[in-house]
């Protein structure tokens, strides 16, 4: 609304009272022009001497009917934060008060009225502070809206954190893999982690047996571990049977 933008225009300018008309009919254009020039007389005649009040009140009479006066200024008494940011809240506000300004005719009642349409978690705090102007309520109600989100933002944040750690702790525990050996038999392990003696020696880690070890694996291979030689395991290498025999004799 072209009244709403100028008065928004005015309070940010700071522009005095007994200028505001000037101002305005300067930015009059064609129809809103040819109106001016018949109010003007209506009014005195004297552009110094009319005030802002009864510029905006035969304004609203020529461009606005009574019946949607009516209707903007009950949205204006029923006016509420509800799902708005502070910062839509305020521009609603705005632009509605316009149709009742007897609701807020002092700096007290219209701080009053915006705080009153809050969302009531603000609102309380709000209040606390004792706003003594609209300025005042509208700075507290920002600053506490920002922490609300800022807040809100740190919770969502360790949700997701704890809902990674719950998915991670649900993952299936791998299932121990199966290899197959020469004649047909399987067998079962689980990858070790490295010892810390082997892996202090630089062994590497086999993945045939599990253990580590430099050189080929002889595992399945029908060689002995003892003597290196084929054709016998350990358990039977002749060295070992020779040991055990010595043993037996001095025994």
């Amino acid at each position: 609304m072209w009244l709403s933008s100028l008065e928004t225009i005015f309070r940010y300018m700071k522009c005095p009272e007994d200028q505001k008309v000037q101002c305005a009919v300067f930015m009059l254009t064609d129809r809103g022009t040819a109106w001016w020039e018949t109010t003007e007389r209506m009014l005195g005649g004297d552009v110094s001497q009319i005030t802002w009040q009864q510029f905006k009140e035969s304004f609203y009479a020529k461009f606005f009917s009574a019946s949607l006066r009516d209707a903007k200024r009950q949205e204006f008494l029923n006016l509420e934060q509800g799902d708005m940011t502070v910062e839509q809240y305020d521009a609603e506000f705005d632009m509605l008060s316009r149709f009742a300004p007897e609701m807020i005719a002092t700096e007290a009642a219209r701080a009053d009225k915006f705080v009153r349409g809050l969302r009531l978690d603000i609102q309380g705090l709000v209040r606390a502070f004792r706003p003594a102007t609209h300025a005042d309520a509208l700075r507290l109600a920002v600053d506490l809206s920002l922490q609300e989100r800022a807040n809100s933002s740190k919770t969502a944040g360790r949700g997701s954190t704890s809902g990674q750690k719950r998915k991670a702790e649900q993952q299936p525990v791998p299932v121990p893999q199966r290899n197959f050996r020469p004649g047909g038999e399987f067998r079962s392990f689980q990858q070790k982690p490295f010892e810390t003696g082997e892996a202090a020696r630089g062994k590497p880690l086999c993945t045939t047996c599990g253990k580590h070890h430099l050189g080929r694996c002889l595992f399945g291979t029908r060689t002995c571990f003892k003597c290196r030689q084929e054709g016998h395991t350990a358990d039977r290498c002749p060295l070992r049977v020779t040991g055990i025999a010595q043993n037996q004799g001095a025994v």
